[in-house]
């Protein structure tokens, strides 16, 4: 089973209040619904995806090629443990903090008017020991050399310092060197579950999304022929690997 892919070039308002209803910006997990969803993002340079999460099996929705890239570093960080994305900031706690440092909070156009918009973080990362942190992920850093974005990043830094979890910043520049590894983590995340293996090649790609084989996968993209010849052992132990499957009924009709 392959992964969701999907370009959205329009977007479909839907109201804080139908957000609430949904529940977004809650739950933790396969149970975390973001507050923006892709096909509600408008964006003239696209980019907007669903992607399924290899480990929850979530619906993950990313806004930008940059997000993509670098939800798929974090979310293969063996000491990641959950990812949120799109997630929603407390508008009582962010107009606070504007009316404490003499700034414009964001505004929203809606039916009702321009009315003070629920800004979001793009990635809030949980880790293993308990820490949190928090990523911005922008296109480019001449982003960040706009005075109406470095006033929206300041609320948001400021939101999450106050709650004592990092900010940290991302861009495109950041994560071009990373193309080759993300590439080939979106390979081996195609086959994460135990079900999805059906030949070697796909054992091999279920082995290295579980951290359970040594790959470059920084330098070139996946040679899974040469893994494989490389590794003779991997043959037994995909062996291994049916028998235990057929033995557990996973292989049954």
């Amino acid at each position: 089973m392959k992964q969701k892919k999907r370009n959205y070039f329009y977007g479909r308002t839907v109201s804080d209040e139908t957000k609430k209803k949904e529940h977004r910006g809650e739950g933790t997990g396969a149970e975390y619904r973001p507050w923006i969803r892709a096909q509600e993002f408008n964006s003239n340079q696209g980019g907007a995806t669903v992607i399924i999460d290899p480990y929850n099996k979530r619906d993950v929705h990313l806004l930008s090629i940059g997000e993509v890239m670098a939800w798929h570093i974090l979310r293969y960080d063996p000491s990641v443990t959950d990812i949120r994305e799109q997630f929603p900031l407390d508008i009582a706690v962010t107009k606070k903090i504007c009316e404490e440092y003499a700034i414009d909070h964001p505004k929203k156009n809606s039916t009702k008017g321009y009315q003070d918009a629920v800004m979001t973080s793009d990635l809030l990362v949980d880790f293993k020991d308990g820490s949190e942190k928090v990523y911005s992920v922008k296109f480019d850093s001449s982003y960040l050399f706009d005075e109406s974005a470095r006033k929206n990043l300041f609320i948001e830094k400021m939101y999450w310092n106050q709650k004592g979890i990092e900010f940290i910043i991302i861009t495109r520049e950041d994560l071009e060197p990373m193309r080759i590894f993300v590439a080939n983590l979106r390979n081996a995340f195609y086959i994460a579950d135990k079900e999805q293996v059906h030949d070697l090649y796909s054992f091999v790609q279920y082995k290295i999304a579980h951290h359970m084989i040594e790959v470059d996968l920084m330098k070139d993209i996946l040679d899974l022929d040469k893994i494989i010849a490389n590794n003779p052992s991997l043959k037994n132990e995909y062996d291994d690997f049916l028998k235990e499957m057929n033995s557990n009924g996973s292989f049954n009709d």
